[in-house]
């Protein structure tokens, strides 16, 4: 079984309000995103994880969409990582099984591709821990006090990291339980911790995480020229 975790639980207001709820062509953020995995046939069930004061609003909401593979919505913690292992917890106890694939991916990232989604699938069953990411394309530097101090990176080793990044249950079910009471940015580098290798999936330009109102203008932009 192949189970996408969606996290809009972040509480980030750079744009005014909660980013993953921004209404897009009279549709909210988190929505597109649902429908991405919610299309593709290798994808089974879907849980999403929101603010806690949001349970009850968004899962009345959803109603109006006609997602088939919603399984649930849940509040999320303090954290994504806590989010995330919460999601983790309430499949475990809905009898997830220890090789099943969970995708976990950033509502943020509304245009997630079906051949993102696939690969992970595929990349997933072969290694057992995948991220999806972007070879850098840019010459990158690192800046100290305004002032560059390192103008030899190579682009060839650097990539930017995306979502969905997916793993077998067990693999970051027991990673998650292991390291509760650290710290790390992303499920890839707390996987990686433990000693497992994390194999990289190719992602793509449109995968883009809306952060600012910028990045919300290119999103408009893109989904009303299709």
């Amino acid at each position: 079984m192949n189970i996408a975790i969606v996290l809009a639980a972040g509480s980030g207001t750079r744009m005014g309000q909660q980013k993953q709820f921004i209404m897009v062509n009279e549709k909210p953020l988190f929505v597109y995103s649902l429908e991405a995995f919610d299309f593709h046939p290798l994808i089974h069930k879907i849980l999403l994880v929101v603010p806690s004061n949001d349970v009850d609003r968004v899962s009345s909401f959803l109603k109006e969409y006609p997602l088939r593979k919603m399984v649930g919505v849940i509040a999320g913690g303090n954290s994504r990582q806590e989010s995330t292992f919460l999601a983790l917890k309430y499949l475990k106890e809905k009898n997830v099984k220890d090789d099943d694939i969970v995708l976990i991916h950033d509502a943020a990232r509304p245009l997630v591709s079906q051949k993102i989604i696939e690969d992970n699938i595929y990349l997933t069953q072969k290694y057992g821990a995948v991220e999806t990411a972007c070879k850098a394309v840019d010459t990158l530097v690192i800046s100290k006090n305004n002032q560059t101090v390192d103008h030899t990176l190579n682009r060839d080793e650097i990539y930017q990291s995306q979502t969905p990044q997916s793993f077998l249950f067990n693999l970051i079910y027991q990673a998650h339980n292991l390291r509760q009471g650290e710290s790390f940015t992303d499920d890839a580098g707390l996987v990686k911790s433990m000693g497992n290798e994390v194999y990289i999936v190719e992602g793509d330009k449109y995968n883009f995480k809306i952060t600012t109102p910028t990045d919300l203008d290119i999103f408009e932009a893109i989904i009303n020229k299709r």
